[in-house]
């Protein structure tokens, strides 16, 4: 007969690691590393995946929750890390049969394969079902049936009771509703402070980069080994155009830059190899995560594509002066790399406007 005492305590148990579980995925939000997020998770998966095996062996005799630790994965809603985790687990499961029980590799390959597609079925099920109570009744039943059958294959059992299929059942029912509540609960949470994090990262009205964050990706760095290339822009006579067509034109103004400055942008680089930044009220930056000597070309097709847009859409054109620097001529010190951008800003603003200084890069770093 079934103990469901020892049943209730272990499902209880494996609820409780999973909660912690949650609570330490919220950590690994503010790493700015995705690679250490990955690996984290990863150890913390394999972790759990065999401290449930152990556990549920140790309290349940020859009953162990084999298929259990599948909701770690199938949680996941991007399926890349969803199929990763699905594709690993048989194999945990596989090397903790193989230590501790006896037996055939025609078995060893069903309990494999069985996880593997239960496994995909779940995640399907979790995802593109909208009824949680549907959901929770089908991946119970999944569950179950896959303790069942792995019993049977790895310990031998012919008979299986009714009183064990149900309490799998009415167990892992729960179970799954109470998981869901909570992984919803956290992913809300984890949303809103994500949105905090946005918020004091972006200027709120160009929707770029803002002064706090080109401090924390550029500036603060004095022996930078990254080679960058950084362009400081100055949108002609603004304070003019405030003056003349008032502080909504100028807002509009600022925001068509915006637009047309990334979309010019993504034209050469994607997405991660540039940031750009409204440091001030129309002073902007550019910095490229590379060394990028030509970026001539960028401002030259910014120039066109601004005034272009400008004519169609403000009654006045839009023009900027800019200045450009490398990080490799002051050995990496980014703050002397912004000032030297600045100075030939504000030198052909004195001079002409309209037009742009390029530092030259050093021979020996070249």
């Amino acid at each position: 007969m079934i103990n469901i005492y020892n049943y209730s305590i272990t499902l209880f148990s494996v609820l409780s690691m999973l909660v912690a579980y949650l609570y330490v995925r919220q950590f690994y939000m503010f790493q700015k590393s995705t690679k250490i997020y990955h690996v984290g998770d990863l150890i913390i998966y394999i972790f759990l995946t065999y401290v449930i095996l152990g556990l549920s062996t140790k309290m349940l005799g020859n009953d162990c929750l084999f298929a259990l630790t599948l909701i770690l994965p199938v949680a996941y809603k991007n399926i890349r890390p969803a199929m990763i985790g699905i594709g690993l687990h048989p194999f945990l499961v596989l090397v903790y049969i193989f230590k501790n029980y006896e037996i055939d590799f025609y078995t060893l390959l069903l309990v494999i394969l069985s996880e593997f597609v239960i496994g995909m079925v779940m995640w399907v099920v979790t995802n593109y079902s909208h009824s949680i109570v549907l959901t929770a009744v089908i991946v119970a039943s999944l569950l179950s049936g896959l303790h069942i059958f792995i019993d049977w294959n790895v310990n031998g059992l012919v008979v299986i009771s009714v009183s064990k299929t149900l309490i799998l059942l009415i167990m892992n029912f729960i179970f799954i509703i109470v998981l869901d509540k909570l992984n919803n609960k956290f992913n809300y949470s984890r949303g809103k402070i994500l949105d905090k994090l946005h918020e004091s990262e972006v200027d709120g009205l160009t929707g770029l980069y803002n002064f706090r964050q080109l401090r924390a990706d550029f500036l603060q760095y004095s022996q930078d080994k990254r080679k960058l290339t950084l362009i400081l822009i100055d949108i002609d006579h603004f304070k003019k155009i405030n003056d003349h067509f008032g502080h909504d034109q100028g807002n509009q103004a600022l925001v068509l830059i915006a637009e047309n400055l990334t979309a010019t942008m993504l034209d050469y680089f994607t997405t991660t190899d540039f940031r750009i930044y409204r440091y001030g009220g129309e002073e902007l930056a550019i910095v490229i995560f590379k060394e990028y000597p030509v970026v001539k070309a960028i401002l030259g097709a910014l120039k066109a594509q601004l005034a272009q847009a400008s004519r169609r859409d403000l009654p006045f054109t839009l023009t900027f002066s800019a200045g450009v620097s490398f990080n490799a001529n002051f050995v990496g010190d980014n703050q002397q790399t912004f000032n030297q951008a600045d100075k030939l800003l504000y030198r052909i603003k004195n001079q002409s406007r309209n037009s742009y200084l390029i530092d030259i890069l050093t021979d020996e770093d070249k």
